[in-house]
């Protein structure tokens, strides 16, 4: 079972994710740091715009750990996450951290 911390303003949006995948949603950056600060269990984390991502890596970055590995569904500008083919979101994911 992987864990991932979804991080849209919009939270919950509407998603198919298979049963071998557990989403924990996030509204917005602090409410992401909060999230992985007392939930160790999370395996990725998982933005939707740029903007949220990039505000969230920057507070990641002033925290001083270490955050899993990040990923945008879709395209991305932002230094440290990697993009996800939407099409394919959740399989990327998986092949991405090795499940």
């Amino acid at each position: 079972m992987l864990h991932v911390l979804a991080v849209d303003r919009d939270a919950p949006r509407p998603l198919v994710v298979p049963p071998s995948i557990e989403i924990l949603w996030a509204h917005g950056p602090d409410d992401a740091v909060e999230k992985l600060a007392r939930n160790r269990r999370v395996d990725a984390v998982l933005f939707f715009d740029d903007g949220i991502a990039r505000a969230t890596v920057e507070l990641l970055a002033a925290d001083g750990g270490t955050p899993p590995p990040l990923f945008r569904a879709g395209t991305t500008g932002v230094a440290g996450v990697d993009a996800l083919d939407p099409a394919s979101l959740f399989d990327d994911l998986r092949r991405r951290l090795g499940e």
